[in-house]
């Protein structure tokens, strides 16, 4: 049975993200009942209902409702280290993508995204998400996307 649990590595470049914009996060980490210790350690696994109210709980620290898009297009290299990793060190998209697919669990216990090439030579990028998909959740889908999108 496993957990659906995020990594810490993903969680603290949003914390960070918001705070270089001058906002206090550590109450919306308190709010979320996350242990403020356990973001430390980037090896550490938050789980996705206590993750979706941290970030619910920085877009109204921060008043950004796109923060999961504004994060992610904004992390640098050591934020996302899988598939920063991945877009430096393999020699095609494909390659990456296969590797981020088969390795996506150690970032999220959650399905990971879809890839497929179209016609036109574009890449598809789908994500598994259920129709009860609420505020909170979106932006995590939406960090997530950038972050592909971006990379």
């Amino acid at each position: 049975m496993t957990s659906d649990c995020i990594s810490v590595s993903l969680i603290n470049p949003v914390i960070s993200h918001v705070k270089s914009f001058g906002f206090e996060t550590a109450q919306a980490v308190i709010d979320a009942g996350i242990k403020p210790d356990l973001l430390l350690d980037p090896d550490n696994r938050i789980p996705v209902a206590q993750v979706d109210a941290l970030y619910q709980g920085l877009v109204r620290v921060s008043g950004k409702s796109d923060l999961g898009l504004s994060a992610g297009a904004s992390l640098e290299a050591r934020s996302y280290n899988l598939l920063q990793h991945l877009l430096l060190c393999c020699g095609t998209l494909g390659e990456a993508l296969l590797y981020l697919n088969r390795y996506y669990i150690l970032f999220s216990d959650e399905a990971p995204p879809t890839f497929s090439r179209q016609g036109d030579g574009s890449v598809k990028l789908s994500f598994p998400i259920n129709q009860a998909e609420n505020e909170e959740q979106r932006v995590r889908f939406d960090l997530m996307l950038s972050i592909l999108a971006t990379g």
